[in-house]
């Protein structure tokens, strides 16, 4: 059955499904179903339809008090929502507090989980990344790679789903050796890399010698901390700090390790 014409709608959201407020139609989505919360008032009363965000107000305000079989239901049939995340940090206009609410519901009952889970086993929580955190970020890559060559074995979700049970993208990637596999370069990456180590002695041999120990001790672990975040990140900083503790607490076995590097360079001197 198709929704009669004149209902208000919501240009993004226009669809088969309807959203109610103060025993009037006032918004619309894409999903086939009605929603109604006739007790939600429009904060702005110069309007006469609801904004995306009213609909989402809604949708949540209605999952708030529904039974966790039906909630599973619901979620069922919003699957296209599942991987919405909030454009801005505090953003309302996304679905994902919706999905949330639908999960927390079906969490309740360990009966609705466990069906909803059998229904969809093949589900992957990717959770949504900072910028700055350079290691996640570096994670999130080989996991994605490696989630390319399941091939479409998984489908990602937002991390709400955690409280079903639902492992995240990286600890399925490690558990199946995603971050592990070594392959062997082919001939030309051998023959390409030969050309960037002949460069590298060409242009950089006065930068690695007996005498540069400290300086490449220090971009080597500098660099080594960016695992933990960018330069202006408080993690690479804190980690950086608790580094140079320990060399500082070290001092004697630093030295052992200088005449190690000089030995390197004065044998290949001969």
């Amino acid at each position: 059955m198709e929704k009669p014409n004149g209902y208000p709608s919501i240009s993004k959201d226009n669809g088969e499904g309807i959203t109610f407020g103060s025993f009037q139609a006032l918004g619309s989505l894409k999903i086939p179903f009605i929603f109604c919360d006739h007790s939600y008032k429009l904060s702005d009363m110069d309007r006469n339809s609801f904004t995306k965000i009213d609909t989402i107000n809604i949708l949540v305000s209605v999952a708030s008090n529904l039974p966790s079989d039906i909630s599973r239901i619901l979620l069922g049939e919003f699957e296209s929502y599942w991987y919405s995340y909030p454009k801005e940090k505090y953003g309302h206009d996304s679905y994902y507090a919706f999905i949330r609410k639908l999960i927390i519901r079906v969490s309740f009952s360990g009966l609705q989980t466990e069906l909803f889970r059998k229904n969809n086993p093949n589900l992957l929580v990717a959770n949504k990344l900072l910028g700055s955190n350079v290691h996640k970020q570096n994670l999130r890559k080989f996991a994605l790679i490696w989630l390319k060559k399941e091939e479409n074995r998984y489908k990602l979700v937002q991390d709400s789903f955690e409280r079903l049970g639902y492992k995240s993208l990286e600890k399925a990637c490690e558990d199946a050796g995603g971050y592990s596999n070594v392959k062997e370069p082919s001939i030309i990456e051998i023959n390409y890399i030969k050309v960037l180590e002949k460069l590298t002695i060409d242009l950089f041999k006065d930068l690695f010698n007996k005498n540069s120990f400290h300086s490449a001790l220090s971009t080597y672990l500098h660099e080594l901390c960016h695992m933990f975040g960018g330069d202006k990140s408080a993690k690479f900083s804190l980690v950086l700090t608790k580094a140079i503790e320990i060399l500082i607490a070290n001092n004697h076995k630093i030295n052992n390790y200088k005449k190690d590097w000089v030995a390197v360079g004065l044998k290949h001197d001969k």
